[in-house]
């Protein structure tokens, strides 16, 4: 290895391991800057990726990041890192654009780092590698000074797509003339070129959708620039925001309806055709599948933003995907799109196949998914379907669409036969081979399946009870899935209720003390008997446990015999102090919580809640917290007055966004005479607001807007920004595009009107 490049000069003069990075001390980053400038290819491409990991950690960067800088430009400067230096660069792009400085007194620090090189990046700006021309332009657009770094790439101007994408972050109306002045085939800068002209907000006319729509091969994209997306999204997201949504739409319908067919069948295949037809087919071009199935790809991928981000969008685009669901290639993708559009804006027709979709077995998979696209939308077509479905084969997707809120399968005899049927294989095994002997179970034990067909017989009660049979032996083998369902059914059988006692009291195998419980309660809502649960909280509350959920559980439990307050009290409180404090563990804060909620309710005293509050509060601020202290803000809601010395722990919850709504509802509760609802409302609206438009989590959007509720009657330009919210295009942002993402959308829109009374 080389030692003595002069990359490399200085390089031991770091003190390395006084620095850190994600990982902790930086003493091996001398080695990997060493092995990227040792001219081995294997070595350097490990060194790059180990450096992404550890001075630029998911975006972040460290103490660790600055002093590495200097001799990432000098080893991409000089070379030394060969067919890595468009990697190198990257990399000094990224660090000069982090805006997450991990323990950096001064943030700015990191970008000055890069910036100070620019010279030297500068340099590469007529290298002949044209990737390595633009990581350098990449690196300069985030680290140079604007109008030189735009001075900068008109002189070295190549007429490519990179360098087009980097103008476009300088100078928008400047990239439009460039993109003017273009005269290629090449389809990345005709994409490119619409693009450019798109964001200077240049009429959408023939030219722009003529390269906009331009296709593009399989195996072309761009080196730099896709942080917004691959480029065809690019495209349709800068219409939207620019355009609106419908103009869009308009653009990505032509694109759909000019996807390439599939290559025809071959000979054996096909049937038989006129001479015409197969004159007609030999003079066509066909589309290379690989080809066909990249520009599909990104057409539904589009269409899927334009969905999830745009309430007009689904009845715009509507019409046009369901003309795919006859493309077996592409039925899988459209349906996941049919089900966010939802079935009131489609035409009966698309409904109609994908019953037949759902109702085929010559693809098993697809079936599953036309399937549980109907059972979101509640239609009625599911129970039969399912009921036949299942007699021979689990449909995972349906079964798990059946879990999402608001969706409810009907009761239908034949759907109760057929899953009575299900259990009963799942019981035998007959599914596949046991896994251990004299374990029926053994081989479907881990699987939703049970739990998913016990939720559909629990909904539908004493309609279920024909069920109990099989319920009664999977009650032997998974007795926290059955005990639920027969709690509900109501099954008054010696059987059962031996079974549930004997669970109740004795189990011991896998998560013991839930298992009681469940089978406890079962007992008690059957019999209304507490002996069993009374029992089964003891033996939680004094079993050894390394779960913190289990004493969760058991706490959540015991506020049920406030009576036996005298029994309990001393081994809630002995359960408490047994989970270590402080302690990195959120599950162990949540049982603590727990435990000390319940404290509070059997004594009446708030101290034991309140010294467990006082730590999880000081949590605030800290990676990966914020959920928890939002718990840790509702049980001092809960407690109000009683809690007054958390006022300033909350207040400092208050300036995280996923924790900032219940701070707030816990401060109005606390002291509804305070300050937060009084003098600074308006202050705490703004906070609460500013979540509602931006956070990703619906919790914590319906979160924010309780607590805007709690401040009605709202101050005039909070209700202003709310009436905005619902009534334009865009949608709230979402975390995970699925279908409830998009109810709550609705949802807190709804309830935006009704607040505002509109």
């Amino acid at each position: 290895m080389t030692f003595d490049l002069p990359a490399l000069a200085g390089l031991d003069d770091v003190a390395w391991d006084s620095l850190e990075h994600a990982y902790g001390p930086a003493d091996d980053v001398p080695d990997l800057l060493r092995a990227l400038a040792a001219g081995d290819a294997e070595q350097a491409e490990e060194a790059v990726y180990e450096l992404y990991s550890n001075i630029w950690h998911q975006g972040s960067v460290y103490p660790a990041t600055i002093p590495a800088v200097p001799f990432l430009v000098a080893i991409a400067a000089s070379g030394a890192s060969g067919t890595q230096t468009p990697q190198v660069l990257r990399l000094l792009g990224d660090i000069a654009a982090s805006t997450d400085s991990r323990e950096v007194e001064d943030p700015a620090a990191v970008r000055s780092a890069v910036a100070a090189h620019a010279e030297a990046i500068a340099g590469l700006l007529d290298h002949q590698d044209a990737q390595v021309r633009a990581g350098a332009q990449f690196v300069l657009v985030y680290a140079g000074e604007q109008q030189h770094v735009r001075a900068l790439i008109l002189e070295h101007w190549h007429a490519d797509a990179e360098a087009l994408h980097a103008m476009m972050r300088l100078d928008a109306e400047k990239a439009a003339d460039l993109a003017d002045e273009v005269s290629s085939d090449d389809p990345l800068l005709r994409v490119s070129c619409a693009l450019a002209w798109i964001r200077a907000g240049r009429q959408v006319d023939e030219r722009v959708r003529e390269a906009a729509l331009t296709p593009i091969p399989e195996d072309a994209e761009l080196w730099f620039w896709s942080d917004e997306g691959e480029l065809f999204d690019q495209v349709i997201r800068a219409l939207a925001e620019r355009q609106g949504a419908a103009v869009a739409v308009e653009v990505l319908t032509e694109a759909l309806g000019r996807l390439p067919e599939p290559p025809a069948e071959s000979e054996d295949d096909a049937p038989a055709e006129s001479a015409e037809s197969a004159e007609s087919a030999e003079s066509a071009e066909p589309a290379e599948p690989a080809e066909s199935a990249e520009q599909a790809d990104r057409c539904l991928s589009a269409a899927r933003w334009l969905i999830v981000s745009y309430r007009s969008a689904p009845a715009l685009l509507a019409e046009a995907l369901a003309r795919l669901l006859d493309r077996p290639e592409l039925a899988h993708r459209v349906i996941s799109l049919l089900e966010l559009i939802g079935p009131d804006v489609l035409a009966p027709a698309a409904r109609d196949r994908l019953v037949t979709l759902a109702g085929t077995e010559d693809d098993p998979t697809l079936a599953d998914e036309a399937l549980a696209c109907l059972a979101r939308w509640n239609d009625p077509a599911v129970p039969a379907l399912l009921g036949r479905a299942i007699i021979e084969r689990n449909r995972p997707r349906t079964l798990d669409a059946t879990s999402v809120s608001g969706v409810a399968i009907p009761f239908d005899p034949d759907l109760l036969a057929a899953i009575r049927h299900r259990l009963a294989r799942i019981c035998d095994a007959e599914d596949e081979p046991p896994a251990e002997p004299d374990n029926p179970f053994a081989a479907v034990r881990d699987r939703s399946e049970p739990r998913r067909l016990a939720a559909i017989l629990t909904a539908w009660g004493d309609d279920a009870a024909p069920a109990v049979p099989e319920l009664i032996r999977l009650l032997a083998l998974q007795p926290a899935v059955a005990a639920p369902v027969l709690a509900v059914i109501h099954p008054m059988s010696l059987e059962v209720m031996a079974m549930l006692r004997r669970v109740a009291a004795t189990a011991e195998e896998g998560d013991a003390v839930r298992t009681r419980l469940v089978a406890a309660e079962a007992v008690r809502a059957l019999t209304q008997d507490s002996a069993p649960l009374l029992a089964a909280v003891r033996f939680g509350l004094t079993t050894a446990t390394k779960n913190p959920d289990d004493r969760a559980d058991v706490a959540e439990a015991a506020t049920r015999f406030p009576d036996h307050a005298d029994l309990l009290v001393p081994l809630l409180r002995q359960a408490l102090q047994a989970i270590p404090v402080p302690t990195p563990s959120l599950p162990a804060h949540q049982a603590r919580m727990k435990l000390g909620r319940t404290l509070w309710q059997l004594t009446g005293d708030p101290g034991d809640a309140i010294d467990v509050l006082r730590g999880t509060l000081a949590l605030s601020g800290e990676l990966f917290t914020a959920w928890t202290v939002a718990t840790a803000a509702d049980l001092a809601a809960e407690l109000g007055p009683a809690a007054r010395e958390l006022v300033p722990a909350l207040e400092v919850a208050l300036t995280e966004p996923i924790s900032c709504p219940a701070a707030a509802q816990a401060l109005l509760a606390i002291d509804p005479d305070g300050p937060w609802p009084g003098a600074r409302r308006t202050e705490l609206a703004d906070q609460l607001l500013a979540i509602l438009a931006g956070a990703n989590s619906p919790i914590a959007r319906n979160r924010a807007f309780d607590a805007l509720a709690a401040l009605a009657p709202l101050p005039a330009s909070a209700a202003e920004t709310l009436r905005a919210l619902a009534d334009q295009d865009e949608r709230f942002p979402i975390g995970v595009h699925d279908i409830a993402h998009l109810r709550d959308d609705d949802e807190i829109r709804s309830r935006i009107r009704a607040l505002l009374h509109e």
